[in-house]
């Protein structure tokens, strides 16, 4: 089971990412993205914002399990199909071969409508998959701060972006049971839920971090909790947005439950169709430190 200070170890490794400090014993020139829209998230710009060139000169990424708690992840998007989780116990066959109560879960899951097709049919969740993974060195639209990484589209929220806490958990207890190493939830409640809390629970007791957004209401969450932001759990990674001048956005709520802050105002990522898009929030800035936590 992680400890406190297992996963504040983690929250300084991240920090130290985007403080820019390469882990390498020579002098190393910072990579770059050869897409051609990564110049235009300034995020990616150098070592300036996050460290992300220094970390790029370590890795890439790899094979690490990330899940993505939203609307869903567009499955076709040329820039994230190659990143996308594929379910090694299930065929595409009409059957639920593994068991779990879904057919065809092959890329993740839909708790909303209960089957395996997690499309996304609002695109908060694609462009959240995309800032965190978007597939880096394909030489098309962008790049994710992982550039190779698994994406398990779990789709919890429906069109709106609407959900409740039950079909949260469930997604969560679905990520972990997956192999899952860390969760995306770039979601927010405005009232506790013990279900909820159990499911982090279920998932500190497996090791498995959560990243999860601050929310945005622009307020200390001391006095206007977001949860699982807000939660004691030791898995819990906080996180907050900035600007490209690396102050507090205006919309970021704020306070100590608040682990880290990254970039999360005016962030371009892939969109639904293929296509990509600016988006603003706390939503943006979880995916920036779980990509940082998957590198």
């Amino acid at each position: 089971m992680p400890t406190t200070s297992h996963v504040a170890r983690i929250a300084m490794l991240i920090a130290a990412t985007f403080a820019g400090l390469a882990m390498s014993s020579g002098a190393a020139t910072a990579a770059t993205a050869p897409d051609p829209l990564a110049a235009d998230v300034w995020a990616l710009d150098g070592d300036g914002p996050m460290g992300v060139a220094s970390a790029w000169d370590q890795t890439v990424g790899g094979e690490v399990v990330v899940a993505v708690l939203d609307t869903g992840v567009d499955l076709d998007h040329p820039d994230l199909v190659d990143n996308l989780w594929h379910n090694p116990r299930e065929v595409h066959n009409g059957r639920d071969d593994d068991g779990n109560g879904y057919v065809d879960d092959i890329r993740g899951v839909n708790i909303v409508a209960r089957n395996g097709n997690p499309d996304d049919d609002n695109g908060h969740g694609t462009h959240v998959a995309g800032i965190l993974g978007a597939r880096g060195g394909n030489g098309i639209g962008t790049a994710g701060v992982a550039w190779r990484v698994r994406i398990m589209a779990v789709k919890v929220l429906d069109s709106r972006a609407g959900g409740d806490t039950a079909g949260v958990a469930a997604g969560i207890d679905y990520a972990v049971a997956n192999g899952a190493r860390i969760l995306n939830l770039s979601l927010a409640a405005a009232a506790p839920s013990s279900v909820l809390e159990e499911a982090i629970a279920r998932a500190e007791a497996a090791g498995v971090l959560v990243v999860a957004a601050a929310g945005n209401a622009g307020v200390d969450l001391g006095l206007r909790p977001a949860w699982p932001a807000v939660l004691g759990h030791s898995n819990i990674l906080a996180v907050t947005a900035s600007t490209s001048s690396g102050i507090l956005s205006s919309i970021a709520s704020f306070g100590s439950a608040v682990d880290l802050t990254a970039p999360g105002e005016s962030i371009l990522a892939t969109a639904r169709g293929g296509g990509y898009e600016w988006r603003t929030g706390t939503s943006m800035a979880a995916p920036m430190a779980a990509g940082a936590a998957a590198l």
